[in-house]
This record gives C-alpha cells, sequence and structure tokens, in this order.
C-alpha cells in the first residue's frame, strides 16, 4: 500500500485573519476557530451554519441517480401490502439504519420487518444462507441497510427467487454492480450528490427523507 500519513502541525501556530474573524464573531477561544477552520468552516455563514444547523440546508436526496425509482417502488409495495424486510448489518450503523427506516416506514403503514444477520453464522453483509428466511417469510421487497453494493451472487439469488432488492449502502462500488432494483449510494460513478461520506444510516436516512417528501 502506497500510502503516506499526513501530520497537521499543532493547532495555534496559525497566522490568518479568517480565524481571527470567527473567533471574534462568535466569542470562540482561537484554539477553537482554528479547529473549526481546519475542518473546512472558514467563513461566518458556514459557521453559522455549523452552529444552528436547518434541514433547509439538506442536499436534496433526489441527486442519487435511483432515488426516484426507490421510492416509487417502496410506496408501491405500501400500497399493495407487499412484506418489506430490511436488512440490516450487526455493527452501529447497521442497526441504526435498519431502525431508522422499520420505523420511518412503520409510521406509514408499511407492512414492515427486519433482519439482522448474526455476525458468527451469517457473516457480514448480505448473505446466501438468510435469503430463504426472507422468503418464507413472505417478503417480496427487500431493503438493505449499510451492505449489498457488492452483492452479486445473493442479489442473483434474490431474483431468482422472485423477490426484488433496493440497495442501500456506503461503500466502495467495484466495477461490476449487482442487477438490484435499485441501488442509493453516494460512491456510485455518476452520482450527482455532493458528499461521499455518509454513513450507511445518512443513505438510510435520505431515502427516508425521500419518502417522505
Amino acid at each position: 500500500m502506497n500510502k503516506k500519513w499526513l501530520i497537521p502541525s499543532p493547532p495555534g501556530k496559525e497566522i490568518n485573519p479568517e480565524i481571527e474573524k470567527l473567533s471574534a464573531e462568535f466569542k470562540l477561544p482561537r484554539l477553537v476557530a482554528e479547529l473549526l477552520y481546519r475542518k473546512g468552516i472558514k467563513t461566518v455563514n458556514s459557521a453559522q451554519e455549523f452552529f444552528k444547523p436547518s434541514m433547509d440546508n439538506l442536499y436534496d436526496p433526489y441527486l442519487f441517480p435511483d432515488m426516484e425509482k426507490a421510492v416509487q417502488r417502496i410506496l408501491r409495495a405500501i400500497d399493495s401490502k407487499e412484506k418489506i424486510t430490511i436488512y440490516g448489518d450487526y455493527d452501529v450503523d447497521g442497526t441504526t439504519a435498519t431502525a431508522l427506516l422499520y420505523l420511518g416506514l412503520k409510521r406509514i403503514g408499511a407492512n414492515i420487518d427486519f433482519y439482522i444477520p448474526h455476525r458468527m453464522i451469517d457473516g457480514y453483509g448480505l448473505s446466501l444462507g438468510s435469503l430463504d428466511a426472507l422468503r418464507e417469510n413472505g417478503s417480496s421487497l427487500i431493503i438493505s441497510v449499510d451492505c449489498g453494493v457488492n452483492a452479486i451472487a445473493e442479489i442473483n439469488a434474490i431474483n431468482s427467487m422472485g423477490m426484488e432488492i433496493i440497495i442501500t449502502d456506503h461503500h466502495n462500488p467495484k466495477d461490476e454492480l449487482p442487477p438490484a432494483f435499485a441501488i442509493i449510494n453516494p460512491k456510485l460513478p455518476g452520482t450527482k450528490y455532493p458528499y461521499e461520506h455518509l454513513a450507511g444510516v445518512g443513505v438510510a436516512y435520505k431515502l427516508l427523507m425521500a419518502i417522505y417528501n
């Protein structure tokens, strides 16, 4: 791996009028103002947005290429009372994403269930062994959270079982994408969504945001 550590200089030594302005405007210790500046919060306006965030400042979820397609499929499933299962992950990102999407869809009348894989039995992400259980519980639509973008064999199996899957994930995709109904991922090539560092729960939130809009 040809990677090189970049060590920043200690804070408190950088001379910059913008840092002084942040410190004076918000009555911050200079050290705090410099740390904000180093995090990219360099203007009074951006600092105001940081300290007093607003929903109006969130990026449009429909900047994801497959968002409209995913939303319409989920709404159709809700209207027809199809069984939707959220396929999560066992880490904190996957469990919070599962809980968020489960509660958000249940609130608008979805016939909803969830599946959290067992770390030692199922392993990470979608597993072939868990798919029979999803089919047996009557699921016709699966929504993955925090996993799935590289699960080609598993998604081929889902399709062959007569189910469909919407992937929400934030991991780096490989060159070949799985044949899912829709894929919501800020790291997909060609996406117009401007922030690629969303966590899995952040991607799930964007899906829920689009549905509620």
